[in-house]
């Protein structure tokens, strides 16, 4: 491979204190029946032994570019210069802690963008796993290689969260400038960001093998998130907003109403699971309605998120037998919204007191019996 003839794919591995880890992962990429391909290893400046690592994996491929940085930029800022400095058409960025888990994935991704210029990224299901072995497969969205259009993905899957595996994911390099690389104001849900935008863009291609290997161990993102899990709510809710400026910007209508019907739903969630249990990570009431504020939500829309999460507040509380407050709930969502025949049954039911609830119990029996059959 010449200076003249760029690879047609680039694999981005930052890397930071996963030295232990990171031959595994290259070595998963330099296996790959497709050999049309570089590897750039991101160095966030890793205090272990990444450098050394780096080096004999160079040394032993030219293919292998290591990469550090002078002072450690952070993750987001760290993907983005891998991929500014990718030479390939086609771009992944696999952290250093998990591998390909078939040595065809790439020419599979590869094979399927060549031939179909409308699809912007294609990716696959990971399988989980840890030292003890797999356990959990996660990404699956069906059981059949196909390709999506990108407002049916949208619409199907992504405005109801990630499905995408990070590192599961190859994008044509010209998908990652024109969505502006990972937004750095969004260090937990950048790449669900992302992944939408190429969506807005062109078309999904999905094989439904697993071929990647996602690593669940102490040190992984996945861990860092949880512990910060208010923050991870706070980047959902940013990129569904978001989502509804770049729809409207498309000016495609179904679109907008989809992104907005995925922001009320996730309001709604939040505000019930905090409800139910006031550990749970949620919404008060009050911090809901300052939400709506700091986003300057417009009236329609407001009305919009407040009509379901009043509806699903009044579900919670005349499941727990609490009529009066049930009441009080699905009377603030007939404020909003007075078309909705539901909750004006289920506010005639909170209201009919003892009478409503048998009734209610009644209509349950029934509906669970014919879901059962």
């Amino acid at each position: 491979m010449s200076a003249a003839a760029p690879p047609r794919v680039t694999f981005v591995v930052p890397c930071y204190n996963l030295a232990h880890l990171l031959g595994e992962c290259v070595e998963s990429i330099l296996s790959q029946s497709f050999r049309d391909l570089d590897v750039i290893i991101m160095d966030d400046c890793s205090p272990d032994s990444t450098p050394a690592v780096a080096q004999m994996l160079a040394e032993k491929d030219p293919r292998v570019r290591h990469v550090r940085n002078e002072v450690n930029l952070r993750h987001l800022a760290n993907y983005n210069k891998g991929i500014q400095l990718a030479r390939g058409e086609y771009v992944c960025v696999i952290s250093a802690d998990d591998k390909l888990r078939r040595p065809y994935v790439v020419e599979k991704f590869v094979g399927l963008l060549d031939s179909r210029q409308e699809v912007a990224f294609v990716f696959c299901p990971v399988m989980k796993f840890r030292e003890t072995g797999e356990f959990a497969l996660y990404g699956s969205c069906g059981e059949v290689d196909q390709v999506f259009k990108g407002k049916e993905f949208l619409l199907r899957w992504l405005y109801h969260g990630n499905i995408v595996p990070a590192p599961a994911g190859l994008a044509r390099k010209t998908a990652w400038q024109r969505a502006g690389l990972f937004p750095l104001d969004l260090p937990f849900a950048g790449d669900w960001y992302l992944w939408c935008a190429f969506a807005l863009d062109g078309d999904v291609g999905y094989f439904a093998e697993p071929m990647v290997s996602y690593r669940d161990h102490e040190l992984n993102m996945t861990k860092f998130f949880k512990e910060r899990a208010n923050l991870l709510m706070d980047d959902e809710f940013r990129v569904l907003w978001r989502m509804i400026v770049l729809a409207e910007g498309k000016g495609d209508a179904e679109l907008v109403a989809g992104a907005r019907q995925a922001v009320a739903a996730n309001y709604a969630y939040r505000v019930v699971a905090r409800a139910k249990d006031p550990e749970a990570i949620g919404l008060t009431l009050e911090e809901f309605q300052e939400s709506l504020r700091q986003q300057h939500c417009p009236a329609d829309l407001k009305s919009e998120c407040e009509a379901l999460v009043f509806t699903g507040l009044g579900d919670h509380f005349a499941a727990s037998g609490d009529s009066p407050r049930a009441a009080s709930f699905y009377s603030e969502a007939l404020r909003r919204d007075r078309g909705d025949l539901r909750s004006v049954a289920k506010y005639a039911l909170a209201r009919g007191g003892k009478l409503g609830s048998m009734v209610r119990q009644a209509a349950s029996a029934v509906r669970d019996g014919i879901l059962g059959k």
